[in-house]
Formats: C-alpha cells, sequence, structure tokens
C-alpha cells in the first residue's frame, strides 16, 4: 500500500512540476525537488528489483514478466 500512495503521490507531482507555466518559479523548483526525492526512495523501496536483474538466465516469459508490470493483489 505504502509504494501504490507513493506512485500517486508521485504521478500527481509529476503533473504539477509539467505545469510550469501556471506556478511560480520557485514553488516549481520546490516540487521538483519534492518528486526528484519521491524517486529516489521509490528506488529504494524497490533495490530487490535491480539486483534481481542480473540473477540467473533470461527466457521468454521472464523477459515479458520483467519488462511488464504484475498486478497488485
Amino acid at each position: 500500500m505504502k509504494k501504490f500512495v507513493l506512485d500517486i503521490a508521485m504521478l500527481l507531482l509529476l503533473l504539477l512540476v509539467m505545469g510550469f507555466h501556471v506556478l511560480p518559479h520557485i514553488l516549481h523548483e520546490v516540487l521538483g525537488l519534492v518528486l526528484l526525492g519521491g524517486a529516489i526512495w521509490h528506488l529504494l523501496l524497490n533495490r530487490h528489483w535491480f539486483s534481481a536483474l542480473f540473477r540467473g538466465r533470461y527466457g521468454k516469459v521472464r523477459v515479458l514478466q520483467t519488462v511488464m508490470p504484475r498486478k497488485r493483489k
């Protein structure tokens, strides 16, 4: 659940940051830094995915599972 909330928050932040022409410059910069912090947090939460990339062999099924996102329960 924590990852899903982070993903949604990052999506909303991205949309806000991309609307730079309607935001004050300083708010755009601060939101960009918050988004960067969220991206780093996201990568830290999913570091096991990166470590598993180089283990084992890659068949057709594993390539598809690596590229395609899994459904969350």
